[in-house]
């Protein structure tokens, strides 16, 4: 697949998550998408969510050669995953966690 099919086929799963479950756009309808390859050796196997820096926007970012792999159940399961980080205020609420263990924040944040 190529970088716009990707981009397709994430706001697809999106898509049927927010129709499934009209909450989820809550939290979907301003995320940026990041598309990563594994050459660019990111620290995370699959998806992840963050603020950006400079926009302080949510971001999703997602490993393209993963992703390409997964069926569409369990990429709607992934992509749910990574909605509850938001949802569970992780990525503000509990930074001084991840500031302290990293690894151990991470572990009690999934």
């Amino acid at each position: 697949m190529d970088q716009l099919q990707i981009f397709k086929d994430i706001n697809k799963q999106i898509s049927y998550l927010s129709y499934r479950d009209p909450f989820v756009y809550h939290f979907t309808s301003s995320l940026n998408i990041v598309l990563h390859s594994e050459s660019d050796k990111p620290s995370f196997p699959l998806a992840a969510v963050g603020i950006n820096s400079k926009t302080y926007n949510f971001e999703l970012h997602v490993v393209v050669d993963a992703w390409e792999k997964l069926t569409d159940k369990i990429k709607q399961g992934v992509l749910m995953h990574e909605i509850l980080h938001l949802v569970f205020y992780h990525l503000t609420e509990f930074t001084w966690m991840s500031k302290e263990n990293h690894k151990l924040a991470n572990i009690a944040m999934d």
